[in-house]
């Protein structure tokens, strides 16, 4: 699944989404607090023939809890939960960038 448009800056997606954790009051992982989030992608860059963060895909079973989380929004079932992430409207490189001007990542890890 793609929140965003295709092309975009890992460490720009990474201030939004710092930033939008901040002002709803989420815990972001490597601010100290053990109960958080964690936000990738982690690298800016990853060279030809290397790999990035290995993740649990979305809708995933949680190895912790042996269950599945599901989303807000749809019906529990597999088929329900993509077709409405599918259906999320994409954040433009242009939106993007309108959303973090201003703002870095050292201002939102704090």
């Amino acid at each position: 699944m793609d929140f965003f448009g295709d092309g975009l800056l890992a460490w720009e997606c990474r201030i939004y989404i710092h930033d939008l954790a901040l002002r709803l009051g989420v815990p972001v992982k490597g601010t100290g607090l053990a109960d958080s989030i964690e936000v990738f992608p982690k690298h800016d860059t990853i060279g030809a023939g290397e790999f990035g963060n290995a993740i649990r895909g979305l809708l995933g079973i949680h190895r912790g809890a042996n269950r599945r989380f599901w989303l807000y929004g749809a019906d529990y079932t597999s088929e329900a939960q993509v077709d409405y992430l599918n259906g999320l409207k994409k954040v433009t490189e242009e939106e993007l960038r309108r959303f973090i001007a201003s703002k870095e990542l050292a201002q939102l890890k704090c």
